[in-house]
């Protein structure tokens, strides 16, 4: 792993962090070192590997802690609750 990749990694462990407040920093910092191991021990190409590890580590603490992903599910949630089956203006499902 090269140095700027270990930075890139950082940034995903501390922007996780910044958006999970209730995970442990060091869970976080583990799952998306693992998530990128196991991205690039199948990858054929490794232009997307961090876009990629960050979605698939966001999706994971979504699954492990219950909450939702992002924004748009945050919307679709609020609409659900109020009953309103549509979606939130310009926006498609969760997913």
């Amino acid at each position: 792993m090269t140095r700027v990749t270990s930075d890139e990694l950082e940034y995903v462990s501390a922007t996780l962090c910044a958006k999970n407040p209730g995970v442990d920093q060091h869970d976080i910092a583990r799952l998306v070192y693992d998530v990128y191991e196991e991205l690039a021990s199948q990858a054929r190409c490794t232009t997307h590997l961090i876009p990629l590890t960050l979605n698939v580590s966001r999706r994971r603490l979504a699954d492990a802690y219950g909450q939702g992903v992002g924004a748009r599910a945050a919307m679709w949630r609020a609409a659900i609750k109020l009953n309103n089956r549509e979606a939130p203006i310009g926006l498609p499902p969760p997913g």
